[in-house]
Protein backbone atom coordinates (compact mmCIF):
# COMPACT_ATOMS: atom_id res chain seq x y z
CA UNK A 1 0.00 0.00 0.00
CA UNK A 2 1.16 3.54 -0.98
CA UNK A 3 1.45 5.34 2.05
CA UNK A 4 2.89 9.04 0.96
CA UNK A 5 0.65 11.42 0.12
CA UNK A 6 1.45 15.42 -1.28
CA UNK A 7 1.55 16.42 2.73
CA UNK A 8 3.64 13.37 3.68
CA UNK A 9 6.27 14.02 0.33
CA UNK A 10 6.52 17.82 1.06
CA UNK A 11 7.25 17.50 4.60
CA UNK A 12 9.92 15.13 4.00
CA UNK A 13 11.27 17.35 2.05
CA UNK A 14 11.55 20.23 4.46
CA UNK A 15 12.93 17.56 6.81
CA UNK A 16 15.69 16.28 4.79
CA UNK A 17 16.76 19.70 3.16
CA UNK A 18 15.87 21.97 5.82
CA UNK A 19 18.97 22.62 8.79
CA UNK A 20 18.38 25.59 10.85
CA UNK A 21 21.92 25.47 11.58
CA UNK A 22 22.57 27.06 8.22
CA UNK A 23 20.03 30.38 9.24
CA UNK A 24 22.75 30.89 12.00
CA UNK A 25 25.81 30.51 9.65
CA UNK A 26 24.24 32.42 6.83
CA UNK A 27 23.37 35.41 9.73
CA UNK A 28 26.88 35.69 11.07
CA UNK A 29 28.01 36.46 7.47
CA UNK A 30 26.36 39.17 7.56
CA UNK A 31 23.10 40.97 5.05
CA UNK A 32 24.81 39.81 2.17
CA UNK A 33 24.32 35.88 2.69
CA UNK A 34 20.89 37.39 1.34
CA UNK A 35 21.65 37.58 -1.88
CA UNK A 36 23.62 34.88 -1.79
CA UNK A 37 20.59 32.85 -0.95
CA UNK A 38 18.67 34.07 -3.43
CA UNK A 39 21.66 33.17 -5.85
CA UNK A 40 21.84 29.66 -4.92
CA UNK A 41 17.93 29.69 -4.95
CA UNK A 42 17.77 30.49 -9.12
CA UNK A 43 20.94 28.78 -10.29
CA UNK A 44 20.91 25.89 -8.11
CA UNK A 45 17.48 25.12 -5.95
CA UNK A 46 15.25 26.09 -9.36
CA UNK A 47 17.09 23.75 -11.73
CA UNK A 48 17.31 20.99 -9.00
CA UNK A 49 13.69 21.12 -8.32
CA UNK A 50 12.63 21.21 -12.53
CA UNK A 51 15.29 18.26 -12.65
CA UNK A 52 13.69 16.53 -9.99
CA UNK A 53 10.06 17.16 -11.39
CA UNK A 54 10.91 16.21 -14.57
CA UNK A 55 12.88 13.19 -14.24
CA UNK A 56 10.30 12.06 -12.11
CA UNK A 57 7.48 12.48 -14.42
CA UNK A 58 9.46 10.24 -17.13
CA UNK A 59 10.87 7.87 -15.01
CA UNK A 60 8.10 7.24 -11.81
CA UNK A 61 9.71 3.81 -11.05
CA UNK A 62 11.55 3.44 -7.12
CA UNK A 63 15.37 4.42 -7.19
CA UNK A 64 14.99 7.97 -7.98
CA UNK A 65 18.57 8.90 -9.40
CA UNK A 66 19.55 5.30 -9.64
CA UNK A 67 16.67 4.58 -12.25
CA UNK A 68 17.04 8.02 -13.96
CA UNK A 69 20.56 7.33 -14.48
CA UNK A 70 20.19 3.41 -15.42
CA UNK A 71 17.17 4.48 -17.41
CA UNK A 72 19.23 7.47 -19.66
CA UNK A 73 22.66 6.20 -20.08
CA UNK A 74 22.66 1.88 -18.73
CA UNK A 75 22.53 -0.50 -15.80
CA UNK A 76 26.80 -0.01 -14.65
CA UNK A 77 26.37 4.02 -15.01
CA UNK A 78 22.86 3.71 -12.83
CA UNK A 79 24.30 1.12 -10.36
CA UNK A 80 27.64 3.51 -10.09
CA UNK A 81 25.41 6.29 -9.43
CA UNK A 82 23.14 4.96 -6.91
CA UNK A 83 26.34 3.28 -4.68
CA UNK A 84 28.35 6.56 -4.64
CA UNK A 85 25.29 8.68 -3.93
CA UNK A 86 24.52 5.75 -0.87
CA UNK A 87 28.31 5.62 0.19
CA UNK A 88 28.45 9.16 0.48
CA UNK A 89 25.42 9.58 2.56
CA UNK A 90 27.15 6.99 5.27
CA UNK A 91 29.46 9.10 5.71
CA UNK A 92 27.79 12.21 6.23
CA UNK A 93 25.33 10.41 8.94
CA UNK A 94 28.41 10.86 11.24
CA UNK A 95 28.31 14.59 10.78
CA UNK A 96 24.56 15.07 10.92
CA UNK A 97 24.43 13.52 13.77
CA UNK A 98 27.05 15.00 15.70
CA UNK A 99 26.49 18.37 14.77
CA UNK A 100 22.38 17.81 15.31
CA UNK A 101 23.11 16.39 18.66
CA UNK A 102 25.66 19.17 20.00
CA UNK A 103 23.64 22.02 18.55
CA UNK A 104 20.33 21.18 20.42
CA UNK A 105 23.09 20.82 23.40
CA UNK A 106 24.10 24.67 23.01
CA UNK A 107 20.23 25.31 22.64
CA UNK A 108 18.87 23.98 25.40
CA UNK A 109 21.31 25.95 27.18
CA UNK A 110 24.76 26.82 28.59
CA UNK A 111 24.35 24.67 31.39
CA UNK A 112 24.23 21.79 28.39
CA UNK A 113 26.32 23.03 26.26
CA UNK A 114 29.70 20.78 28.25
CA UNK A 115 28.30 17.48 27.16
CA UNK A 116 29.32 18.30 23.49
CA UNK A 117 32.84 17.75 24.72
CA UNK A 118 31.64 14.87 26.77
CA UNK A 119 32.54 11.81 24.03
CA UNK A 120 30.99 9.02 25.73
CA UNK A 121 27.53 11.25 26.00
CA UNK A 122 28.06 12.30 22.40
CA UNK A 123 28.17 8.67 21.23
CA UNK A 124 25.46 7.48 23.25
CA UNK A 125 22.93 10.62 22.32
CA UNK A 126 23.90 9.85 18.58
CA UNK A 127 23.27 6.38 18.68
CA UNK A 128 19.61 6.93 20.14
CA UNK A 129 18.54 9.18 17.53
CA UNK A 130 20.57 6.52 15.31
CA UNK A 131 18.20 3.88 16.56
CA UNK A 132 15.09 5.96 16.91
CA UNK A 133 15.10 6.56 13.38
CA UNK A 134 16.27 2.96 12.26
CA UNK A 135 13.04 1.85 14.43
CA UNK A 136 10.48 3.89 13.03
CA UNK A 137 11.33 3.56 9.49
CA UNK A 138 11.99 -0.53 9.71
CA UNK A 139 7.88 -1.05 10.08
CA UNK A 140 6.96 0.84 6.82
CA UNK A 141 5.96 4.35 6.09
CA UNK A 142 2.74 4.04 8.09
CA UNK A 143 4.85 4.37 11.17
CA UNK A 144 8.06 5.63 9.87
CA UNK A 145 6.68 9.08 7.74
CA UNK A 146 5.59 10.49 11.28
CA UNK A 147 9.41 10.97 12.24
CA UNK A 148 9.61 13.16 8.85
CA UNK A 149 6.62 14.71 9.06
CA UNK A 150 6.73 15.48 12.70
CA UNK A 151 11.09 16.59 11.88
CA UNK A 152 9.35 19.29 9.03
CA UNK A 153 6.45 20.28 11.16
CA UNK A 154 8.96 21.10 14.47
CA UNK A 155 11.38 22.81 11.79
CA UNK A 156 8.84 24.83 10.15
CA UNK A 157 7.26 26.01 13.93
CA UNK A 158 10.95 27.16 15.02
CA UNK A 159 11.42 28.70 11.24
CA UNK A 160 8.07 30.75 11.80
CA UNK A 161 8.73 31.97 15.37
CA UNK A 162 11.76 32.86 14.89
CA UNK A 163 10.91 34.53 11.40
CA UNK A 164 7.74 36.13 12.91
CA UNK A 165 9.25 37.27 15.92
CA UNK A 166 12.25 38.31 14.39
CA UNK A 167 10.10 40.59 11.56
CA UNK A 168 7.76 42.06 14.19
CA UNK A 169 10.87 43.25 16.09
CA UNK A 170 12.14 44.69 12.91
CA UNK A 171 8.98 46.71 12.77
CA UNK A 172 8.88 47.90 16.34
CA UNK A 173 12.91 48.46 16.64
CA UNK A 174 14.40 48.55 13.32
CA UNK A 175 17.57 46.25 12.94
CA UNK A 176 20.28 45.45 14.90
CA UNK A 177 22.71 46.60 12.27
CA UNK A 178 22.46 48.37 8.97
CA UNK A 179 20.94 45.53 6.82
CA UNK A 180 22.65 46.57 3.22
CA UNK A 181 22.50 43.20 0.88
CA UNK A 182 26.20 43.34 -0.47
CA UNK A 183 28.20 40.55 -0.43
CA UNK A 184 31.67 40.80 1.27
CA UNK A 185 34.03 39.41 -1.41
CA UNK A 186 37.49 38.17 0.05
CA UNK A 187 38.44 34.85 0.48
CA UNK A 188 38.03 34.29 4.04
CA UNK A 189 34.46 33.55 3.19
CA UNK A 190 34.73 31.44 -0.06
CA UNK A 191 34.11 28.16 1.44
CA UNK A 192 30.54 30.08 2.04
CA UNK A 193 29.38 29.97 -1.56
CA UNK A 194 29.58 25.91 -1.47
CA UNK A 195 27.87 26.11 1.89
CA UNK A 196 24.90 27.70 0.45
CA UNK A 197 24.40 25.43 -2.58
CA UNK A 198 24.69 22.42 -0.07
CA UNK A 199 22.10 23.81 2.62
CA UNK A 200 19.44 23.36 -0.65
CA UNK A 201 20.84 19.94 -1.32
CA UNK A 202 18.17 17.40 -0.79
CA UNK A 203 15.28 17.80 -2.69
CA UNK A 204 16.16 14.35 -4.49
CA UNK A 205 16.04 12.18 -2.01
CA UNK A 206 12.14 11.80 -2.19
CA UNK A 207 11.99 10.53 -5.38
CA UNK A 208 14.01 6.99 -4.20
CA UNK A 209 10.43 6.55 -2.49
CA UNK A 210 8.09 6.63 -5.30
CA UNK A 211 6.84 2.82 -4.81
CA UNK A 212 5.75 4.52 -1.42
CA UNK A 213 4.09 7.97 -3.37
CA UNK A 214 0.70 8.10 -4.71
CA UNK A 215 0.77 8.75 -7.73
CA UNK A 216 4.34 9.70 -7.71
CA UNK A 217 4.86 11.26 -11.03
CA UNK A 218 2.46 14.02 -9.87
CA UNK A 219 3.42 14.15 -6.31
CA UNK A 220 6.85 14.48 -6.37
CA UNK A 221 5.99 17.24 -9.11
CA UNK A 222 4.23 19.32 -6.81
CA UNK A 223 5.66 18.55 -3.86
CA UNK A 224 9.23 20.25 -4.85
CA UNK A 225 7.35 22.98 -5.93
CA UNK A 226 5.61 23.54 -3.07
CA UNK A 227 8.83 22.84 -0.51
CA UNK A 228 10.90 24.21 -2.71
CA UNK A 229 9.18 27.87 -2.45
CA UNK A 230 8.78 27.01 1.27
CA UNK A 231 12.46 26.28 2.03
CA UNK A 232 14.29 29.37 -0.10
CA UNK A 233 11.51 31.62 2.05
CA UNK A 234 12.84 29.97 5.33
CA UNK A 235 15.90 30.52 4.56
CA UNK A 236 15.72 34.05 3.16
CA UNK A 237 13.28 35.55 5.66
CA UNK A 238 15.23 33.35 8.67
CA UNK A 239 18.40 35.09 7.68
CA UNK A 240 16.84 38.62 7.81
CA UNK A 241 14.76 38.08 11.61
CA UNK A 242 18.20 36.49 12.91
CA UNK A 243 19.85 40.44 11.33
CA UNK A 244 17.36 41.96 13.22
CA UNK A 245 17.76 40.89 16.41
CA UNK A 246 21.42 40.34 16.84
CA UNK A 247 24.45 42.28 14.83
CA UNK A 248 26.66 39.09 12.28
CA UNK A 249 29.62 39.35 14.83
CA UNK A 250 27.42 38.63 17.89
CA UNK A 251 25.79 35.57 15.85
CA UNK A 252 27.28 32.40 16.78
CA UNK A 253 27.14 29.71 14.03
CA UNK A 254 26.62 27.13 16.12
CA UNK A 255 24.73 28.71 19.41
CA UNK A 256 22.85 31.35 16.39
CA UNK A 257 19.29 30.09 17.33
CA UNK A 258 19.37 29.98 20.98
CA UNK A 259 21.11 33.48 21.06
CA UNK A 260 18.07 34.39 18.56
CA UNK A 261 15.71 32.79 21.26
CA UNK A 262 17.31 34.51 24.66
CA UNK A 263 16.78 38.28 22.26
CA UNK A 264 13.38 36.80 21.74
CA UNK A 265 12.59 35.74 24.94
CA UNK A 266 14.43 39.06 26.93
CA UNK A 267 12.50 41.45 23.93
CA UNK A 268 8.75 40.20 24.29
CA UNK A 269 9.02 39.04 27.78
CA UNK A 270 8.95 34.86 26.83
CA UNK A 271 11.14 33.28 29.08
CA UNK A 272 10.09 29.54 28.02
CA UNK A 273 10.89 30.51 24.33
CA UNK A 274 14.41 29.21 24.15
CA UNK A 275 13.26 26.04 25.71
CA UNK A 276 10.73 25.57 23.01
CA UNK A 277 12.83 26.44 20.51
CA UNK A 278 15.31 23.68 21.47
CA UNK A 279 12.60 21.02 22.11
CA UNK A 280 11.77 21.94 17.99
CA UNK A 281 14.75 21.67 17.01
CA UNK A 282 15.92 18.15 18.48
CA UNK A 283 12.86 16.94 16.94
CA UNK A 284 13.51 18.38 14.03
CA UNK A 285 17.29 17.11 13.73
CA UNK A 286 15.61 13.46 14.47
CA UNK A 287 13.15 13.79 11.20
CA UNK A 288 15.82 14.90 8.82
CA UNK A 289 17.87 12.31 10.04
CA UNK A 290 14.76 9.87 9.69
CA UNK A 291 14.77 11.13 6.04
CA UNK A 292 18.01 10.40 4.83
CA UNK A 293 17.99 6.62 6.97
CA UNK A 294 14.79 5.94 5.11
CA UNK A 295 15.94 7.32 1.37
CA UNK A 296 19.13 6.12 1.69
CA UNK A 297 17.91 2.56 2.65
CA UNK A 298 15.68 2.40 0.72
CA UNK A 299 18.22 3.31 -2.62
CA UNK A 300 19.99 0.07 -1.40
CA UNK A 301 16.88 -2.01 -1.26
CA UNK A 302 16.29 -1.00 -5.34
CA UNK A 303 19.63 -1.82 -5.96
CA UNK A 304 19.69 -5.06 -4.10
CA UNK A 305 16.24 -6.59 -5.92
CA UNK A 306 18.14 -5.56 -8.99
CA UNK A 307 20.95 -7.73 -7.90
CA UNK A 308 23.92 -5.19 -8.13
CA UNK A 309 24.05 -6.05 -4.36
CA UNK A 310 24.21 -9.11 -2.17
CA UNK A 311 20.41 -10.30 -2.25
CA UNK A 312 20.04 -9.54 1.22
CA UNK A 313 19.29 -6.17 0.34
CA UNK A 314 16.63 -7.30 -1.40
CA UNK A 315 14.95 -9.55 0.87
CA UNK A 316 11.80 -8.75 2.32
CA UNK A 317 10.94 -8.85 6.06
CA UNK A 318 7.98 -11.51 6.76
CA UNK A 319 6.21 -9.44 8.41
CA UNK A 320 6.34 -5.95 7.76
CA UNK A 321 6.80 -6.58 3.66
CA UNK A 322 10.38 -4.54 4.24
CA UNK A 323 14.35 -5.31 3.26
CA UNK A 324 15.67 -7.15 6.15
Amino acid sequence: MRELGLRDVVLFNIAAVVSIRWLATAAHIGPGSILLWAGAAVFFFVPLALAVAGLTARYPEAGGLYAWTSESFGEWHGFLCGWLYWVSNLFYFPNLLVAGVGMALFTFGAQYAGLAENRAFMLGASLVVLWAALLTNLVGMRVGKWTQNLGGLATMVAGIAVIGGGLYSLALYGPAAPLVPKPEWNWNLLNFWSQIAFAFGGLELGAILSREIRDPSLTVRRAAWISGVTIGGFCVLGTLALLALLTPERISVVTGLAQAGDALAARFGMPWLTAVLAVLIAVGILGQFGAWVGGSARLAFQIGLDRYLPPSFGKLHPKWGLRT
